[in-house]
C-alpha cells in the first residue's frame, strides 16, 4: 500500500495529520529512556561483583569506585560503537536504496534486531555472576540490523515523504513531541520497574519494541511508490553516488555553503546529545552520590520540561514572537550553550536541576533546522539532502562516546562535571556555524539584487527563507540590513 501524491500534498486531506511513524519513534525512544541508566547501573553492579564486592562497599571505597566507573565507562563506549557503527555504514546505502525500494523494510529489519538484543540482555541480566563485558555480545543482533540509527533515519525519511513543505515543521515537532511524552511516561514508570529488578526493565523494553514492530508490519503504509523496474540491490554505488551528488550539487547564491553549515550544526549537536548522557549519570553518582532513583527523578523532570518546550518552542518563537526559523534556531542554540556552561559549574543538586532546564526548547531545534534546510531546496532534493545529513549524524554516537568517555575517565578524580565544558565548546561551534549559514544566505540575496533564486519549484519559498534570515539579523542589530552589509 502506498500513499498517493495528492494524499501527501493536499492540505485538506484526512491523512494530513494521521499518525504514521510517531508510535514507532515514541516506543523506540521509550526503550532508550528506560534502559539507559539501568544498563549503566547493571554494569556497575556486575563490575563490583568481579572485584568480589557488593555495590555499597564498592561505592564507598575510593579506589574500587574509580576502577568500576572506568570499567563501566569503557563498556558504555564499546556498546555505543557496536550498536551504531554498522548502522552508520549501512545508512550510507539504505537511505538512497529506500528511495526506490521503500522505507518500511529498513524500519522493520532494524526493529527486529533491537527486539532480539533487548531480549538477550533481559535473559543475561538474570545471571547472578557474569562479566559485564558479555553484555556487549547481546548488542550484536541490533548492530547487524542497523539498530536505532536505521529506525530513526527511516522514520524521518518517512515523515519527509508524507508531509508537505507547509506542514513539515509542525509534523516534525509533533513527532518529537511524541518522543518526549513517551520518554516522560517511561521515566515515571521506570522506578517501579527498577524495583522489580533488571529482568523487568529489559523485559518491558523488549515488549515495547515488539509492539513497535507489529505496528510497522500491520499498520504502517509504505510512503513512496516502489519502483520495481529499478535495481533492488542494496550495496550498490549508484544510489550512494546520487546522494553525494545531490548534497554536493552547486547551488546559486551561496545556498550550498549554507546547507553545508546547517548540516554541520545537526552533526555537532548530535555529537553532544549522544556523548553526554551516559557519562552524565556516572558524573552525578560521583559528584552528588546520587542513586539510580535520584537520577530517574531528575530525568523525568527534564523530560517533562522538554515535552512542554518542544511544541511550545515552535509556537512561541515563530507564531508569537514572529522570529522565523533562523532567529529561533539562534536563540535555542544560545540557551544550550548557557545551559552547558552553567551546569559545568553546578555545585549542588538544586543548581544542577535549574541549569539543566535551560535546555527547555531543545526538542524544537531538530524540526526547525530540518524545516529551514527544506526551504532552501527544491522538493525533489529535500529527502536526499536531509537523509544524507542524517547519515552523517549517524556516525556521531561513536565519536561522542569516545570523546566523552575519555574525558570522563581523565577527569573523574578531579571534576566529573568537566564533560559539560566539552558540551559548551561543541555548542559554541554550532552557534558559529549557524551564523555562517545566515551570513552566506544574506550575501547571496544581496548579490542577487535582494532576491533569493534557489531554483525552487515553488516560488514563495525563497521569500520566506530570506524573511527568516533578515529577522535573525534584526534581532541582533537594529540597523538596516543593507547598511550592515556595506
Amino acid at each position: 500500500m502506498t500513499m498517493s501524491t495528492s494524499e501527501k500534498s493536499d492540505p485538506g486531506c484526512w491523512s494530513r495529520y494521521r499518525l504514521t511513524v510517531e508510535p514507532i519513534m515514541a516506543l523506540a525512544f521509550s526503550v532508550i529512556s528506560l534502559t539507559g541508566s539501568p544498563f549503566t547501573d547493571l554494569c556497575i553492579e556486575k563490575a563490583c561483583g568481579q572485584l568480589g564486592l557488593d555495590v555499597d562497599t564498592c561505592k564507598n571505597d575510593e579506589i574500587s569506585s574509580e576502577k568500576v566507573h572506568r570499567t563501566t565507562s569503557t563498556i558504555t563506549l564499546w556498546r555505543i560503537i557496536i550498536d551504531t557503527l554498522p548502522g552508520c555504514i549501512m545508512s550510507l546505502f539504505i537511505s538512497p536504496w529506500s528511495e526506490t525500494n521503500g522505507r518500511k523494510p529498513a524500519i522493520i529489519v532494524s526493529l527486529i534486531g533491537m527486539t532480539l538484543s533487548q531480549g538477550a540482555i533481559a535473559c543475561m541480566s538474570t545471571i547472578k555472576s557474569i562479566n559485564p563485558y558479555w553484555y556487549l555480545i547481546a548488542g550484536i543482533p541490533s548492530s547487524l540490523s542497523g539498530g536505532a540509527i536505521l529506525t530513526i533515519l527511516g522514520c524521518y525519511c518517512y515523515m519527509i515523504d508524507v508531509s508537505s513543505p507547509k506542514d513539515r515543521i509542525i509534523r516534525l515537532a509533533v513527532l518529537n513531541e511524541f518522543v518526549a511524552v513517551a520518554a516522560v511516561i517511561t521515566s515515571l514508570l521506570a522506578p517501579g520497574l527498577e524495583n522489580l529488578g533488571y529482568p523487568a526493565v529489559f523485559g518491558t523494553s523488549t515488549a515495547l519494541l515488539a509492539t513497535a514492530l507489529l505496528h510497522a508490519l500491520f499498520f504502517l503504509p509504505e510512503s513512496i511508490q516502489i519502483e520495481k523496474e529499478k535495481s533492488a540491490t542494496l550495496f550498490t554505488t549508484d544510489h550512494l553516488v546520487d546522494s553525494f551528488k545531490t548534497f554536493l550539487k552547486k547551488r546559486p547564491n551561496n545556498v550550498r555553503g549554507a546547507i553545508f553549515a546547517l548540516t554541520g550544526v545537526g552533526v555537532i549537536s548530535l555529537l553532544a546529545a549522544t556523548g553526554e548522557p551516559d557519562n552524565k549519570y556516572l558524573a552525578t553518582i560521583k559528584k552528588f552520590n546520587w542513586t539510580i532513583s535520584d537520577y530517574s527523578t531528575y530525568t523525568a523532570v527534564g523530560l517533562v520540561v522538554q515535552a512542554l518546550g518542544t511544541l511550545s518552542g515552535v509556537y512561541i518563537l515563530m507564531n508569537i514572537l514572529k522570529l522565523g526559523e533562523a532567529a529561533s534556531i539562534l536563540i535555542i542554540e544560545i540557551s544550550l550553550l548557557l545551559s552547558s556552561l552553567l551546569t559545568a559549574f553546578a555545585t549542588t543538586p538544586t543548581m544542577f536541576y535549574i541549569t539543566s532546564q535551560l535546555r527547555i526548547f531543545f526538542g524544537s531545534l531538530g524540526p526547525l533546522m530540518k524545516g529551514f534546510i527544506s526551504k532552501l531546496l527544491p522538493p525533489h532534493d529535500i529527502a536526499k539532502v536531509l537523509a544524507f545529513g542524517s547519515t552523517l549524524e549517524a556516525f556521531m554516537p561513536q565519536i561522542g562516546a569516545v570523546l566523552y568517555a575519555n574525558l570522563y575517565n581523565a577527569t573523574v578524580g578531579i571534576d566529573p562535571f568537566a564533560i559539560f565544558l566539552l558540551s559548551a565548546f561543541l555548542q559554541s561551534i554550532v552557534l558559529i556555524l549557524t551564523i555562517i549559514a545566515i551570513v552566506r544566505l544574506n550575501y547571496g540575496m544581496k548579490n542577487n539584487g535582494g532576491k533569493m533564486d534557489m531554483d525552487q519549484e515553488k516560488g514563495d519559498t525563497e521569500v520566506t527563507v530570506m524573511k527568516d534570515v533578515e529577522v535573525a539579523f534584526r534581532s541582533e542589530n537594529p540597523e538596516p540590513l543593507d547598511q550592515r552589509i556595506s
